[in-house]
């Protein structure tokens, strides 16, 4: 009796009418009637001043982010998170910023040529002193909904991805400190003309 109860119970919770008791909301109401609080507890597109440090993806999450580096946030504004999240990062290619979000970016970075491939020890030597690297980021957050979607048709083309869904990332728009080594790259007055 108690594994037909399971079993109910289970149906129940992962039913496809589940997915229908969701709440729908067009999305062009989404930034004006409804507004996205990010990882940083912020609406997504508000630059805000961050502190964090460099970690390698292989540490904290999914195997697609095993050559990834993110940001583990501990600072938003002058606000201390108590859990700190743990963010995808990318810099706009017209920005000077000089973070690598994965290991050929940080090879580039370094060497100043691309990498076809790189080795363990390679990657090892690249990461000794970027991973666990602290810094004070002016960024922002952006967010969309990405990946598989469930029961794809039969024949169709399958690739590798994460399952469906809402996802953020941390545009980061300049290094304000590099706390490790405790070096301004802007003036205080210049941070303030980026402020909202």
């Amino acid at each position: 009796m108690r594994t037909l109860i399971f079993i109910i119970v289970a149906f129940a919770l992962y039913s496809p009418q589940r997915e229908l008791a969701q709440t729908p909301i067009e999305s062009k109401k989404l930034g004006k009637d409804f507004v996205i609080i990010g990882e940083l507890g912020v609406p997504l597109g508000t630059i805000v001043e961050i502190n964090a440090t460099i970690v390698a993806g292989r540490s904290v999450g999914p195997k697609d982010l095993y050559s990834e580096y993110l940001l583990k946030v501990n600072k938003v504004g002058n606000k201390s998170m108590s859990d700190p999240a743990v963010c995808e990062f990318r810099t706009h290619s017209w920005d000077d910023v000089k973070l690598a979000p994965n290991t050929f970016a940080l090879y580039e970075l370094k060497k100043g040529e691309k990498a076809k491939s790189l080795t363990d020890v390679q990657i090892a030597e690249l990461e000794r002193d970027y991973v666990g690297r602290a810094y004070h980021l002016l960024a922002y957050e952006q967010g969309m909904f990405t990946g598989v979607p469930k029961n794809l048709p039969k024949n169709s083309v399958s690739w590798q991805d994460r399952g469906f869904g809402f996802r953020s990332q941390l545009i980061v728009m300049r290094v304000i400190e590099d706390k490790s080594r405790n070096t301004d790259e802007r003036k205080p007055a210049e941070l303030l003309t980026h402020k909202q």
